[in-house]
């Protein structure tokens, strides 16, 4: 996980980073913080706190789509899971 963090934050510093573990670690917390992690969340999120969570990072806003229970497109209505796979 630290090295993905390490690379992401490598690549491209701009782009949030958010941690989210099973298990609350205050030195890996800490560390994960250090590295450029934006958030260290711990696990059980409702699917509707997942959204804000989420939603807080992006820049342009999201929607996330009721028509396709899961699925997330940005303000202009393109597909993110499209984008994701064809990058």
């Amino acid at each position: 996980g630290r090295a993905v963090l390490c690379r992401a934050v490598e690549i491209d510093h701009k782009t949030p980073v958010l941690v989210l573990t099973g298990v609350i670690d205050p030195g890996c917390c800490i560390s994960a913080l250090d590295l450029g992690a934006r958030e260290y969340v711990q696990k059980n999120l409702t699917r509707s706190e997942m959204q804000e969570l989420v939603a807080e990072y992006l820049d342009p806003p999201i929607e996330f789509s009721s028509a396709q229970p899961g699925s997330l497109f940005d303000s202009e209505g393109a597909n993110l899971e499209r984008w994701r796979k064809a990058s």
